[in-house]
């Protein structure tokens, strides 16, 4: 699957990273409970259930950084409002990712690589979010996101390597 769509300039301020960071975390939410919605694999339903009650956590800890790094508390509907992109990892909305790959995903095994490339991308991105910022405590917290998305790969892969 190609990808393509590179999100970062080099040149976001960390509030704008954090805010694009929401958006492609709003996406993967979407993703997972969309897709949850679609397959006949109840332990897959179940995984993706989970996975998008944790990428709503992610969002609530990144709207909570944005605070502490503008001095400005905003509630969700304006942050999303004022920050938002709404795509999720890869540049992709889910309506995208179902129109350009539906083949694909309507395999288990599809839909398992597919949240593994968006969970691989998910890392990759926290990581170099938690490179670029100049705020230890904001750092910290970034690392944690990507140490739970690394998290997610290793258990979507054990799921990947039973159900193959």
């Amino acid at each position: 699957m190609e990808w393509g769509l590179e999100l970062i300039t080099g040149r976001e301020t960390p509030a704008r990273m954090l805010g694009l960071a929401y958006g492609l975390e709003t996406g993967l939410r979407s993703f997972y409970q969309e897709m949850s919605a679609r397959t006949g694999d109840q332990e897959l339903a179940r995984t993706f259930l989970r996975l998008a009650g944790i990428e709503e956590r992610h969002q609530e800890r990144l709207i909570e950084l944005q605070a502490s790094l503008t001095g400005r508390a905003l509630e969700k509907e304006g942050f999303e409002a004022r920050e938002v992109a709404p795509l999720m990892e890869g540049g992709f909305t889910t309506e995208d990712l179902l129109r350009a790959h539906s083949e694909v995903l309507s395999s288990v095994t599809g839909l398992l690589e597919t949240a593994l490339a968006l969970e691989a991308q998910a890392f990759d991105l926290y990581s170099r979010f938690a490179h670029r910022v100049e705020s230890p405590e904001t750092r910290e917290v970034l690392y944690q996101i990507a140490g739970e998305e690394k998290a997610h790969l290793a258990h979507l892969g054990e799921l990947l390597d039973r159900k193959v």
